[in-house]
């Protein structure tokens, strides 16, 4: 899928790493109302965070983290379930774009999932 007008393409590729622009990049998305914020908090401390841009029917994985401290308990795999769930709820949502890469968790779940599945 394409995604929609309003952001420039630079910052479509920028990532945590490039934090000028990165920041540039969630303020403008956050501006346009276009951010989903999923934390998970132990202990009153953040264990895990997914951000996620919603776009062309996609919610798009902008970033996730979990903390070294809570890995013991999968903080990650809790918020990246809370990012599919809250995508099979959304009636507008056609899928999940965790980006690029081969890391564990991208291989944990199903390619594509329909809610009508679920009964």
């Amino acid at each position: 899928s394409e995604r929609s007008e309003g952001i420039p393409a630079p910052f479509l590729e920028c990532g945590p790493g490039d934090s000028v622009q990165y920041l540039d990049f969630l303020t403008r998305l956050v501006r346009h109302g276009r951010i989903e914020l999923f934390t998970l908090e132990l202990d009153d401390e953040l264990a895990a965070f997914a951000i996620c841009s919603r776009d062309a029917g996609e919610y798009w994985v902008v970033a996730n983290l979990a903390s070294p401290r809570w890995l013991r308990y999968s903080p990650g795999t809790i918020a990246n379930t809370a990012v599919a769930a809250q995508a099979l709820d959304d009636p507008e949502c056609r899928g999940v774009d965790w980006g690029v890469g081969v890391q564990r968790y991208k291989l944990s779940g199903a390619a594509n999932a329909d809610s009508s599945a679920w009964g």
